[in-house]
């Protein structure tokens, strides 16, 4: 059998014939090192951010937490339920309450504010059904605009607001403040809520 020939007497060309030094230089360097003995580089860790201070700092701190309110100056702008209002709202509603300020809703700069309590899902569904039921004997009614404007009208406490007013209202504030509603109601994308699930 030739150097060229493998064990069934078949004959390669030359030039897939076996490198001999080069099988000796690799035998001679021994075996390459376990993929554990391999480090990579790891880049250095990003120094810790500085502790910002003065009045920017302040701002970011006092609006970083969700739900903590506005400042001082941003409350004088608003107008709120008298403190007798307030106590009687908690006592009807609960203290699940939410106040929602709307910049820009008047010309004098300060800030019209609605009261919201949170539905349950059966006045949910109430409201749902009238919905229905005004849209099947008025012919042109869109029975999600009637459900929206029902549902603002319930969950509003403060300062009340008629359905039969609502058509006098700015063009977006039933469509914002019924997604408030909705957001206090735990209507929120399954998707969003997935991605912070985790396994038990």
């Amino acid at each position: 059998m030739s150097g060229n020939q493998i064990a069934d007497g078949r004959e390669i060309p030359m030039e897939m014939a076996m490198d001999t030094e080069g099988l000796q230089a690799a035998l001679a360097a021994g075996p390459p090192a376990p993929e554990s003995e391999v480090k990579p580089e790891i880049p250095p860790l990003p120094e810790a951010p500085q502790e910002a201070s003065g009045p920017v700092a302040a701002d970011v701190k006092r609006t970083s937490v969700a739900g903590e309110g506005p400042d001082e100056d941003t409350m004088k702008l608003m107008i709120l339920p008298s403190e007798k209002e307030k106590r009687i709202l908690k006592e009807k509603f609960g203290s699940d309450l939410r106040v929602v300020p709307l910049p820009y809703s008047r010309t004098d700069g300060k800030a019209d504010t609605y009261v919201l309590r949170r539905l349950t899902r059966a006045q949910w569904r109430a409201m749902e059904d009238a919905a229905n039921k005004v849209a099947e004997v008025k012919p042109g009614v869109q029975a999600d605009e009637i459900f929206q404007e029902k549902i603002v009208a319930l969950a509003v406490v403060w300062p009340g607001v008629e359905e039969y007013k609502m058509q006098a209202l700015p063009a977006g504030l039933v469509p914002t403040l019924f997604g408030i509603v909705q957001q206090m109601g735990l209507f929120f994308n399954p998707e969003v809520l997935m991605a912070g699930t985790f396994a038990l």
